[in-house]
């Protein structure tokens, strides 16, 4: 999916429900009413980035992931991880050592104070020189993870790290996001439309949850649902 096919399909929307653009005549006066296509356009462009990073941050997607590596430097414990392409968001786990390497705990500052001085070496492989955990101290000034390691490796070696992306755009989504991004976008002019769109994305992530095809949900059309729960509401619905 992609800007184009969100904005044609908003601007379908918008049209069968009369809130195109309109010039009318009433009591002898123009009256201009709804949207331009431009102004339509204009609105998915402005809102798609909070609505794709609402989606992208309610879960950990396959999509939204990646592994990167970087080589140590002896005597050196601070490195900033970028990421494969400048999109790392943030660290999910972290591997040093040749080959998989070993995956080494993610600490906070009082457990390095604590550790401080003692011998890890009898708990942790020989493969990771001693090194046995890291600490996020922050972003660079890019706005990149800054981590600190402990102990200080005194070789160089792999560190392997897996990330969330960021900078994820609406081209990220798989074709099953399609309407639950339309119905975000819709939201915007009537807010039952919300309401599919959270129950929807609620259901893809269940979906993921359990093992993609495993859980089956009836899809309906997004229009149809949203006039049923309209009929709903009208009959004392609650």
């Amino acid at each position: 999916m992609n800007v184009q096919q969100v904005q044609s399909r908003l601007w379908a929307w918008l049209f069968g429900n009369k809130m195109t653009y309109r010039r009318l005549v009433i009591n002898g006066q123009a009256v201009e009413t709804g949207l331009k296509r431009d102004e339509a356009n204009q609105m998915v462009n402005d809102l798609l980035p909070d609505i794709v990073s609402q989606i992208v941050t309610a879960h950990d997607w396959d999509f939204t992931l990646d592994e990167a590596s970087t080589a140590t430097v002896a005597d050196t414990s601070v490195y900033v991880l970028r990421g494969n392409s400048g999109d790392c968001r943030d660290i999910i786990n972290i591997r040093y050592g040749s080959g998989r390497g070993i995956v080494i705990d993610k600490l906070n500052m009082l457990e390095t104070d604590r550790r401080e001085g003692e011998d890890t070496s009898s708990g942790t492989s020989a493969d990771s020189g001693g090194v046995y955990g890291w600490v996020l101290i922050g972003r660079s000034d890019d706005g990149y993870p800054r981590i600190k390691i402990y102990d200080t490796p005194g070789e160089a070696k792999t560190l392997t790290y897996r990330y969330r992306r960021s900078g994820l755009t609406v081209v990220d989504l798989p074709d099953e996001f399609g309407p639950t991004v339309l119905n975000f976008m819709i939201g915007q002019f009537k807010a039952e439309y919300l309401m599919l769109a959270e129950r929807s994305l609620k259901e893809i992530i269940a979906r993921y949850t359990v093992g993609g095809d495993e859980y089956e949900t009836v899809r309906k059309d997004p229009v149809i649902e949203a006039g049923n729960i309209r009929r709903y509401n009208q009959q004392g619905g609650c």
